[in-house]
């Protein structure tokens, strides 16, 4: 599917750990990430057609990347799972 959900999995203990939820809850973000990324396909598509693929990817994976360093710098479960929604629909598959 995607690396950047697949991989997700082997992070669950420590999201478990670092925000005091349980392994069921730390999979939520995973699941919006998901979500986000069948609509986040679709928003990008037009752009795609319109300006090339190249500059779009690249857009694409800046805005993912951008996405992430909220995501390690969580205060809250709120924000990372916030963070994570918007990396996914940031995402031009």
């Amino acid at each position: 599917m995607n690396l950047n959900a697949s991989m997700y999995a082997s992070g669950v203990d420590a999201i478990t750990e670092q925000f005091g939820v349980s392994k069921q809850k730390a999979r939520i973000p995973q699941m919006m990430f998901l979500v986000a990324y069948a609509f986040g396909c679709e928003l990008w598509a037009p752009w795609s057609e319109e300006y090339g693929r190249w500059p779009i990817q690249q857009m694409s994976l800046f805005l993912v990347n951008i996405w992430q360093i909220p995501c390690a710098l969580a205060p809250n479960y709120g924000t990372y799972v916030v963070c994570r929604f918007l990396g996914g629909l940031s995402t031009a598959g």
